[in-house]
């Protein structure tokens, strides 16, 4: 009872393993199930057209009845249908093979120039190509491209009847009539009376055979239309389960015609989930409609466009092909994320306003303020490292180079730093244009960064760009290109930021939701950082300083002592002073003062003596 009896079945028509066996043995493959799953015409007349998993068995089982002792019904595993739910029966038949032995070594060579993304995943597709012994081409639908194929059935049995003036006839008659014209017509009439009479065809003796191409056939060939003469796209773009079908059947049709890979790179993506991590699908009711996104659904789904749809996609699809959440909640954040890069592209598009070239042209750079030369250097390493990841096709890390740059320092920092300069100072001073010249580059550079992702923003900030000179010029993909912003690296403006953010980020701390334009700062510092300090501000005292700017306080008094014999760092808790020592090249003390100065009722700075125009003002107005 433990042992079992030792006796097994071999099916050799059944199963896979059991078919490999008796090709070795080199047993009959005896097939007695018909494409019904019902028993054929080679069984015992009471079994035949009787189901195989039905009425089929307990007449089986009657044939058996004298020998049996003993029987059960045992549940256990078994292969079903994922679409029907039912159970399937394995069955070898007659099919049509591509033996890929003969070019499966040349795709392998191929490969070794073809750039997989993310590179961990060429191992698979490398794997499944080195043990595929042959390509099974045939299928048995009633739908899709025939196989041009036709049997001549006499005494000595059943021919095959292939050749190419017959194929050039059936694309002539698909071409007229369209792929039905292989069932609609007589196998005579596909022939043809002129090829029936050269082969020496007699009608009556002609079958067509009813078996289409592998659909993976049809799709692994369409290189072969859609790409120009050299016949190899840039890249090929499809899910990580592509890798045993359209990755793996365009190559090995291009190699067999071409002698090389349809494409020069693969980029895989992972599946589709939804909010709760389960693998959409329509039995479920779990999909989202890409249209309804764009479109909306007339119902609870609003129209949120193209572009929050190609966000999702470039911030949420991994590189390395995992499976990416979707939801109306995540939707929605794009949604906004989008309307984010909306508002500050707004913002510079209206600063540049009235601004004309030959304005921009009298701006030099290495003239402008440290602040404004950063701002430069930190476009340039933007630039440059989304060059970079475009270049690897790691669109997610463009999303997040996007995102950090756009909210960070262009939104939160440098436009909050220089509206006083864009409002409050004279149109064309040497100030304001060069927060316009600034301002200008990030919005053609990032406009150029986001085309990719969102091209019908892009496009849209391109057109109302108020110094493009030809408003005919085709657009933004027609004529500009991302490129380098070498010259505006600047390592030492980097150095120099570096004890002023200290401070910035200190004072902030101390103030908290205070605002911090009301306070009058004092800065005690060593010989080094004072002399760092003072490429923002040159004067002892100044309240109109880029120093100023950069801090968001009314003014700022530096003052040099030795670090050495600063006192210890004092928390005091006093209504209008506050103290603080940080630390950079030295230790660093911060005493911030309520200032007495009025609100100016212009620049709506405290800088007014009397609460009326300040002196700057004054000179701007």
């Amino acid at each position: 009872m433990t042992k079992g009896t030792g006796f097994v079945h071999t099916a050799p028509a059944h199963g896979q393993d059991d078919f490999l066996v008796a090709l070795k043995h080199q047993m009959p493959i005896l097939n007695l199930i018909d494409d019904e799953g019902n028993y054929n015409g080679e069984t015992e007349s009471d079994l035949q057209g009787l189901s195989v998993l039905g009425e089929g068995q307990k007449k089986v089982l009657d044939h058996l009845k004298k020998d049996i002792v003993y029987y059960e019904r045992y549940e256990h595993s078994y292969p079903y249908d994922w679409r029907t739910k039912k159970p399937v029966i394995l069955r070898a038949s007659l099919q049509w093979f591509i033996d890929t032995d003969s070019i499966k070594h040349k795709a392998l060579e191929a490969m070794k120039d073809v750039v997989v993304v993310p590179s961990t995943l060429d191992k698979p597709m490398l794997n499944q190509l080195a043990k595929r012994p042959y390509w099974c081409i045939s299928r048995q639908r009633s739908w899709g491209v025939p196989i041009p194929v036709f049997y001549q059935t006499d005494s000595s049995g059943k021919k095959v009847i292939f050749n190419k003036e017959i194929v050039e006839r059936l694309c002539s008659l698909i071409m007229e009539q369209g792929n039905d014209c292989w069932w609609k017509l007589s196998a005579e009439e596909l022939i043809g009376d002129d090829i029936m009479k050269q082969l020496n065809l007699a009608p009556g003796q002609i079958q067509k055979g009813m078996d289409i191409m592998d659909i993976w056939f049809d799709s692994g060939v369409s290189w072969n239309s859609v790409l120009p003469k050299n016949k190899q796209a840039d890249v090929y773009i499809e899910g990580i389960d592509q890798f045993g079908g359209w990755f793996q059947s365009s190559l090995l049709t291009s190699v067999a015609i071409t002698g090389k890979a349809p494409y020069k790179k693969i980029f895989v993506h992972g599946f589709t989930l939804d909010d709760k991590g389960r693998k959409m699908s329509k039995s479920l009711g779990n999909v989202i409609d890409p249209s309804d996104i764009i479109d909306g659904d007339g119902k609870k789904q609003p129209a949120y466009g193209v572009d929050t749809l190609r966000w999702w996609t470039a911030s949420h699809v991994s590189r390395n092909g995992s499976s990416s959440s979707v939801s109306g909640t995540i939707i929605k954040q794009a949604a906004e994320d989008v309307q984010k890069f909306r508002s500050v592209l707004r913002f510079l598009l209206g600063n540049l306003s009235g601004t004309t070239q030959s304005h921009l042209d009298k701006v030099a750079v290495d003239r402008l303020n440290p602040t404004d030369r950063y701002v430069l250097h930190l476009l340039a390493e933007f630039v440059e490292n989304s060059r970079l990841a475009y270049g690897e096709m790691n669109y997610k890390k463009v999303s997040s180079l996007l995102t950090q740059f756009v909210n960070s320092h262009v939104s939160a920092f440098y436009c909050h730093l220089v509206k006083d300069r864009l409002y409050c100072h004279s149109i064309d001073s040497e100030t304001r244009l060069g927060a316009v010249f600034v301002l200008n580059e990030l919005l053609n550079n990032i406009v150029l960064v986001l085309a990719p992702l969102l091209p019908h923003l892009a496009e849209e900030v391109y057109l109302y760009q108020p110094l493009r000179e030809d408003s005919s010029d085709g657009g933004l993909f027609r004529n500009q290109k991302l490129s380098s912003l070498h010259d505006y690296n600047n390592p030492e403006v980097v150095d120099w930021m570096a004890p002023t953010l200290i401070v910035r980020e200190e004072i902030n701390k101390l103030l908290g939701a205070t605002n911090t334009k009301e306070w009058d700062v004092t800065l005690l510092c060593n010989a080094q950082d004072l002399k760092t300090l003072q490429n923002f501000q040159v004067e002892p005292a100044s309240a109109e300083s880029s120093l100023c700017e950069l801090l968001q306080v009314a003014s700022v008094t530096l003052s040099s002592h030795s670090a050495t014999i600063l006192p210890t760092a004092v928390d005091e808790d006093v209504e209008n002073m506050k103290h603080s020592d940080v630390h950079h090249s030295g230790t660093m003390r911060i005493t911030l003062t309520k200032t007495r100065m009025k609100l100016c009722s212009r620049c709506r700075r405290f800088t007014s003596v009397d609460g009326e125009i300040c002196t700057f003002c004054s000179n701007h107005v």
